[in-house]
């Protein structure tokens, strides 16, 4: 004979166990200073100017930095107008070469 398990039972029990594999990403103490590690300086990138656009310079450019978030601003692009200090631009022309970095 089948015995069959009411299906609360079962979502209950899959929910239980679920509950505790799930545990919430440690939260900083303070936002403001966990993202202030993270605040872009473009000066470090200046030199980098004249360089072909391209991911791996990309990658040298944020390193540089010190930024969490990356841009890249193609020739007539629209970009919305929001500052974030922690994210660096950087500005290409039409033959891929790097032409402006920038914090913001």
């Amino acid at each position: 004979m089948k015995r069959i398990l009411p299906a609360f039972t079962l979502t209950g029990a899959c929910l239980a166990a679920g509950a505790c594999a799930m545990t919430p990403p440690p939260q900083p103490a303070d936002p403001q200073e966990a993202m202030a590690a993270y605040t872009c300086d473009a000066s470090a990138a200046q030199g980098m100017i004249g360089m072909a656009a391209s991911a791996d310079t990309g990658n040298r450019i944020q390193a540089a930095t010190g930024s969490s978030r990356f841009r890249w601003l193609a020739p007539n692009s629209v970009m919305t107008m929001d500052y974030r200090k922690e994210r660096v631009n950087v500005y290409y022309d039409s033959k891929m070469v790097i032409t402006k970095i920038t914090c913001g």
